[in-house]
């Protein structure tokens, strides 16, 4: 055993896009638009309710 540990696999739920009532939320904060796009989709189809802010005032801002 070389004493690394594997990453646990995120495998995204393809039954709906659209986030449960009880989904939780991520605020994504990412000044590249495309990257914070592809993120964005991709936690919206794991279920999340996701924001998007590009720079850490806009973030606070959403926050506060």
């Amino acid at each position: 055993m070389s004493g690394r540990r594997d990453s646990p696999t995120v495998r995204p739920s393809t039954a709906s896009t659209e986030p449960s009532p009880d989904a939780g939320h991520v605020l994504v904060v990412e000044d590249d638009d495309a990257l914070a796009r592809a993120m964005s989709r991709y936690l919206q189809t794991a279920g999340y309710r996701v924001d998007l802010a590009a720079d850490g005032a806009a973030a606070a801002e959403r926050v506060l």
